[in-house]
C-alpha cells in the first residue's frame, strides 16, 4: 500500500503546486484515505490548507483570483486587521509541525516556504511509511543545526525499491531546497511503480 499512497500524495502536491499553492503543513494527519468503493482502491486526499500559501507575497488579490479562476478576491486575499488576541498567530510565529518542517523554515519563517518545503515533508512521510520510523527522531534539534548527519538511504532501508526511486526519495530530504525533486518528478516516478 505504501507506494500507491505515496504516488497519490505526490500527484496531489504536484497539482496544488501547479496552482501556485504551498501547503506548508503536510504531515500524516493531513493525508486522508477515502475508503474503497466497490472494486476501487483507496483514494488519497490532502487536507487542512489552514496555513497554505495561495499566492506569492507580492501578488495582489486580482492575481490570486485569476490563478484560481475567480473574478473576485477570496477571503484568503483579504488582509485581516491587527489583533491582540494571543490565540491568533502573528507574523514571525513558527507555524507547522516540527518533524515535517524543511530546514529552511526556521531561519526564514513559514511565509518563505516554497514547494520544496512540501517535498521535504513528503520525504519525511515516505520515510515513515517505508522504513517505519522518522528520518530524524529529534527534528527540532535538526532544524537548528547548520549540518546534520544524513538519514539512512531509502535503498538501505527498503532494498526492494528500484535504485533510481530510492535516490529520488533520498533527495526529498536534502537540506538545500534546490537539491530536492519537484512533486511532479516524484509523481511521475512513483506512478510507474504503484
Amino acid at each position: 500500500m505504501g507506494l500507491p499512497v505515496l504516488a497519490q500524495i505526490a500527484q496531489g502536491l504536484a497539482a496544488i503546486h501547479a496552482r501556485g499553492i504551498v501547503h506548508r503543513d503536510l504531515k500524516p494527519a493531513n493525508v486522508l484515505l477515502a475508503g474503497p468503493e466497490g472494486n476501487t482502491a483507496a483514494v488519497v486526499k490532502i487536507a487542512d490548507f489552514g496555513i497554505a500559501n495561495v499566492a506569492p507575497e507580492d501578488a495582489g488579490p486580482s492575481a490570486l483570483a485569476a490563478s484560481l479562476g475567480e473574478d473576485e478576491p477570496t477571503a484568503v486575499d483579504r488582509k485581516m486587521p491587527p489583533t491582540t488576541d494571543p490565540t491568533i498567530t502573528a507574523t514571525g510565529d513558527l507555524l507547522g509541525t516540527p518533524h515535517y518542517m524543511a530546514p529552511e523554515i526556521v531561519p526564514l519563517g513559514v511565509k518563505a516556504a516554497q514547494p520544496p518545503a512540501d517535498v521535504f515533508a513528503f520525504g519525511v512521510i515516505a520515510f515513515e511509511m517505508l522504513a517505519g520510523r522518522r528520518p530524524y527522531e529529534n527534528m527540532p534539534t535538526f532544524l537548528g543545526l547548520a549540518v546534520a548527519p544524513a538519514p539512512p538511504s531509502f535503498a538501505t532501508l527498503v532494498p526492494s525499491l528500484p535504485a533510481a526511486t530510492a535516490a529520488l526519495l533520498d533527495r526529498c530530504l536534502a537540506r538545500e531546497p534546490g537539491e530536492r525533486p519537484t512533486a511532479a518528478e516524484l509523481a511521475e516516478a512513483l506512478l510507474g511503480l504503484a
